[in-house]
């Protein structure tokens, strides 16, 4: 059995020289209800199979922005800089593969605007950096990324 692939974004910005990220409240409709996430998802067996086939990250990339685009309806290819560095966590039974987005003020406000959050979701806030350890992750091993994720952002302010 191939191993799942989860894709997803950590889109931040800075707000008064402190780093900020968009994270997303699952609903109490769907499994893990109330807990935080980045936008993400699982990759359908046909986008695995391609990224088999290329071994090539577009693919992944590819992944991140549908399923972004399913639970938000931002296209965040379309605002903000994805960086070159990325998260990578991987397990027995999946890999985890995050894109880092960098916004600015501008784009942060062009994104609150756009958002329209599906059913999986029925909350957002760009949370401070420093904070989100505070939060209930839907991942049990998102707390273990918090320090890979804090080190590309505070790279990149």
């Amino acid at each position: 059995m191939k191993k799942q692939k989860i894709c997803g974004f950590v889109i931040f910005c800075e707000i008064e020289n402190n780093p900020f990220v968009l994270m997303l409240r699952r609903s109490s409709e769907v499994s893990e209800p109330l807990c935080w996430s980045f936008p993400m998802g699982h990759a359908d067996r046909h986008e695995v199979d391609q990224f088999e086939k290329t071994k090539s990250l577009i693919e992944l990339l590819k992944v991140a922005q549908r399923e972004a685009i399913e639970e938000t309806s931002v296209d965040f290819f379309k605002i903000g800089d994805i960086l070159p560095t990325g998260i990578v966590y991987s397990s027995k039974k999946l890999d985890l593969y995050l894109f880092v987005v960098k916004a600015n003020n501008t784009e942060r406000g062009k994104i609150n605007k756009q958002i329209k959050l599906n059913f999986e979701n029925d909350d957002y806030a760009w949370i401070r950096l420093d904070e989100i350890r505070n939060l209930s992750f839907t991942h049990s091993k998102m707390n273990d990324l918090i320090d890979s994720i804090s080190g590309v952002v505070y790279e990149n302010c």
